[in-house]
């Protein structure tokens, strides 16, 4: 999500993939950041563009692999992210199989997957039928209306609501890299 990395100095910014109790065996710094323009609002609808596309200057793909894309829109997701509530955000969950809950034409969306704060900018999945992850759009956060603390809640409501991100968003963008 462009809220996550929006307005820090790239030569500041490192990426740890797979990083479990706070670390990773590798990183790699930032070459550039491909932004959606931000709209800072309260209503998962006016998110449609908080994301961000990181180029890193390690290609880590070669140790880790890389997940594929699909604009495919899908009503049953999974959501992974760095969740203050596990770990102190210090090491990723997942979240499989929840439900997208109201999708907007622009491409936002509202789902009941648990997430809390320092989920933002975790991949929104879909597993194919060899049980592989897909990215088919990203989670951008909660809405818990300007409060400090996540909410634990019994159930979803559209007041209290998760919000995600079609990748469609940044299809543009990620079809110049299919190029490459």
């Amino acid at each position: 999500a462009a809220h996550r990395v929006e307005g820090l100095d790239l030569e500041n910014i490192r990426f740890y993939p797979n990083m479990i109790h706070g670390h990773s065996v590798m990183s790699s710094g930032v070459k550039f950041i491909h932004f959606g323009r931000k709209i800072q609002k309260d209503q998962p609808k006016d998110y449609a563009n908080d994301w961000a596309i990181l180029v890193l200057k390690e290609n880590l793909g070669e140790m880790y692999g890389y997940l594929r894309i699909s604009y495919a829109e899908p009503d049953l997701i999974s959501v992974v992210g760095y969740s203050s509530d596990l770990d102190s955000g210090l090491t990723p969950s997942i979240h499989k199989n929840c439900n997208v809950m109201k999708r907007y034409d622009n491409g936002a969306f509202e789902h009941d997957c648990d997430t809390a704060i320092g989920s933002s900018g975790g991949p929104v999945l879909v597993f194919d039928d060899r049980q592989e992850p897909v990215i088919v759009g990203v989670n951008f956060g909660e809405r818990r209306k300007q409060g400090e603390r996540s909410l634990p809640l019994p159930k979803f409501t559209s007041e209290f609501a998760n919000g995600g991100l079609s990748i469609k968003n940044a299809q543009g963008v990620l079809e110049q890299f299919e190029a490459i």
